[in-house]
């Protein structure tokens, strides 16, 4: 479990410096975004809390899953809380950062447009993207909406990561193609397997500042 929690935690890890340290992505989003994820690593629900105070990420789902990751504004390091057990563990987000950005280095997105497709009650852009890698992230499809939120809130998603090698340059991809938004579906494909985010519910609201507070109660553990 704690190595499944360390691969999620890349989700947090490579948001671009510029965004974290200054301006708010949450500034025109506060609320909490509930997706729920099929892959083979993970099945379950994610829900992601964005506030001008941080970034929390929870996962749920089967063997007793039961984690939380947070990023906060100008803070150098980002937190996990394994709820099991009442501990913590921090990472330095400069050296992740570093590292994934090395993974990303020779990615070339090519968006190719699919026209507009209602999913529920969205009305999005569909649309396929191409990387050039061979891993994660290689062959990817998106069904956006800027009426779930724009696509500052996607960006607190990017990563190498479970949603499919999502980073800076993808998302300025997005952008120019006029593709913006966030997924109401992502399908990212690989030979490691497909991973399926779908959008189950969207609540804009402020949050309370203790939920991006590490419970007083946790203990630190060394990763």
């Amino acid at each position: 479990m704690i190595h499944l929690a360390r691969t999620f935690l890349l989700i947090l890890l490579c948001v671009p410096p510029t965004t974290r340290q200054t301006r708010s992505p949450s500034a025109s989003f506060e609320g909490v975004i509930d997706l729920k994820i099929t892959s083979p690593r993970f099945t379950g629900v994610m829900t992601l809390s964005l506030s001008p105070l941080g970034t929390r990420l929870d996962l749920k789902g089967k063997d007793e899953l039961n984690v939380s990751f947070l990023s906060l504004p100008n803070d150098s390091l980002a937190y996990s809380l394994m709820h099991g057990s009442n501990t913590y563990s921090a990472t330095d987000l400069g050296a992740a950062r570093r590292s994934l950005g090395a993974l990303n280095a020779t990615a070339v997105y090519k968006i190719e447009k699919l026209g507009k497709e209602k999913i529920g009650l969205y009305v999005c852009e569909h649309f396929t993207v191409q990387s050039g890698r061979k891993s994660v992230g290689a062959d990817m499809e998106l069904w956006t909406s800027t009426a779930v939120a724009d696509t500052s809130a996607f960006e607190r998603l990017a990563s190498a990561g479970p949603l499919g090698g999502i980073d800076e340059r993808f998302i300025a991809a997005m952008k120019s193609e006029g593709v913006g938004g966030f997924p109401v579906k992502l399908i990212s494909r690989a030979a490691s397997g497909q991973l399926t985010a779908e959008l189950l519910k969207v609540r804009k609201q402020k949050l309370s500042k203790s939920l991006f507070a590490v419970p007083a109660d946790y203990t630190s553990v060394t990763r």
